[in-house]
């Protein structure tokens, strides 16, 4: 009997010591990965995918030396649940095809203090920007207080972004997006039609961004955009974090081409945030959102940095070349008389060029379409929370940015509460929308539209000539149809496999 027993802890300890081998393995459209699986294996996998196939990750610890690259095929990698893989740069999505191509990304935790990408979407040139692809439910952890990149995108000439990141968790971390790269860096999307409310942007959906230093939440954004890109942000909440379009930043480096934010909640620890909102330039809207007023501001801060950034900033100014300030004499502005420049290039209530600009010579015309802000309610006071024109530069550079360049009622409207048709933006019913209306005001009819799938739609009505209403902009479905519901959460590995086997082995030998 002894040795029976010896002999039985014996095999046990050879079993126990046996080294458990990380792999993934499967076919066609069905892939698994064990934890501890390298990049490398996991690579091997989605490059042996058919298309529409799903690799998971199953529960575990992963620690990755490089990314996962997929590019023009629609698969999904998806974790179990509790899958936690520390990487750098840990994933590049990039596309070869002019067609939408599936790719998502879901369902897991992705650790790391790196300054890299996690989401790297055709940042190292070639292909095309990723169409039709989801980055959803995934929990990106960072402790050491810098700000780093969730995702880092770059487009192409021919096409701009289609695309969705929903239900992420996203600590100390932020979306860039660029809507070109290169030395085009925005024409081809400048040359592009508005397309509102449409699939054709980036869509940033009930997200969570925190960040967790206070020091750093004054300064950085969570959300930017340049060079011709197209984000819709809505639905999403914010803790010390801000959203910023940036305008003109150099010579052919162009602003936003459109944004969209909406629904969206801002909250702050005291003293707070310097600014929740920081947008430079590009036409679009931004409404409905919710702040806590716990920033110095307490508005919507706009401005057009070539007014009066580049009269007090030389770096600034050196960055612009020949295109200087606008002021009346530069070839990147449209110089209409008596607005010292007006319409510059890009700033608010500019829209689509009239020609696809080669950056030599007179730039093309720019189409004018306002921007609308209306009810950013600060939960604090109840108010709406207003616009406000920053400016750096001298008094004279400051008076003509507000007076000559992006003047409200003309290139920016925003709420009045006691609407009549005259200025502003109103909101409510459209019974009750006045009939007479000044060109360019707004009016959100709130029962009008059939978008939002929770309820509480609207769509807003632009006055396009003296008295004359007209529809002019619908948000996209809500919730993005990308969506399709949440990743199925597999099941943990049942308990008592191990207790069964070994039961069978000791009735062996004894």
């Amino acid at each position: 009997m002894r040795n029976k027993i010896f002999s039985a802890l014996a095999l046990l300890g050879l079993a126990w010591a046996t080294p458990s081998y990380a792999t993934c393995s499967g076919s066609g459209l069905t892939w698994s990965c064990t934890a501890g699986s390298t990049n490398a294996q996991v690579q091997t996998a989605v490059n042996s995918a058919s298309s529409g196939a799903t690799i998971t990750l199953a529960n575990g610890s992963y620690s990755w030396s490089g990314r996962v690259s997929l590019i023009s095929k629609a698969v999904t990698v998806t974790g179990s649940g509790s899958t936690v893989i520390t990487c750098s740069q840990c994933f590049y999505l990039s596309q070869n095809t002019t067609a939408d191509v599936a790719i998502r990304v879901t369902n897991m935790t992705l650790a790391t203090n790196s300054s890299g990408p996690t989401f790297a979407l055709d940042s190292d040139g070639g292909g095309e920007a990723p169409r039709g692809f989801r980055i959803d439910h995934i929990t990106r952890t960072n402790n050491s207080g810098s700000i780093i990149e969730f995702a880092n995108g770059w487009g192409r000439s021919s096409s701009s972004w289609q695309g969705l990141m929903d239900h992420n968790t996203i600590h100390n971390g932020r979306i860039v997006l660029y809507g070109e790269e290169g030395s085009t860096a925005g024409r081809y999307r400048w040359a592009e039609n508005d397309d509102l409310g449409t699939v054709k942007a980036l869509y940033v959906e009930h997200n969570t961004f925190v960040t967790t230093s206070s020091s750093l939440s004054n300064s950085l954004n969570q959300i930017d955009g340049n060079w011709g890109s197209r984000m819709v942000v809505r639905f999403n909440t914010f803790t010390n974090s801000r959203v910023e379009q940036h305008g003109v930043q150099g010579q052919n480096g162009r602003a936003v081409r459109i944004f969209e934010i909406y629904n969206n909640t801002f909250t702050a620890a005291s003293p707070g945030m310097f600014r929740f909102f920081f947008l430079r330039g590009g036409t679009g809207l931004a409404f409905h959102n919710t702040t806590d007023g716990n920033d110095s501001v307490g508005a919507i801060s706009i401005d057009n940095a070539r007014s009066h950034q580049w009269s007090t900033d030389s770096q600034f100014n050196s960055q612009l070349g020949a295109w200087g300030g606008c002021t009346g004499s530069s070839p990147a502005d449209n110089n209409e008389s008596g607005g010292e420049g007006y319409v510059c290039i890009d700033q608010f209530g500019a829209s689509k060029d009239a020609s696809l600009w080669s950056y030599s010579g007179q730039s093309p015309t720019h189409t004018k379409i306002p921007t609308y802000f209306f009810k950013n309610t600060r939960t604090d006071t109840g108010q709406d929370m207003g616009v406000e024109i920053s400016c750096v530069g001298t008094a004279a550079t400051c008076t003509r940015q507000s007076t000559k360049h992006i003047v409200q009622n003309r290139d920016w409207f925003t709420y009045t509460a006691s609407f009549n048709g005259t200025s502003g933006v109103g909101e409510g019913t459209l019974a009750n929308r006045p009939a007479t209306c000044t060109t360019g005001v707004g009016y959100w009819a709130t029962d009008q539209g059939s978008w939002n799938a929770s309820g509480a739609d609207g769509r807003l009505y632009r006055c396009t000539s003296t008295n004359t209403w007209a529809l002019y902009y619908t948000p996209y479905t809500y919730p993005h149809p990308l969506q399709g519901g949440a990743p199925a959460v597999l099941p943990n590995p049942p308990t008592d496999v191990t207790l069964t086997w070994l039961d069978r082995l000791i009735s062996k030998l004894f």
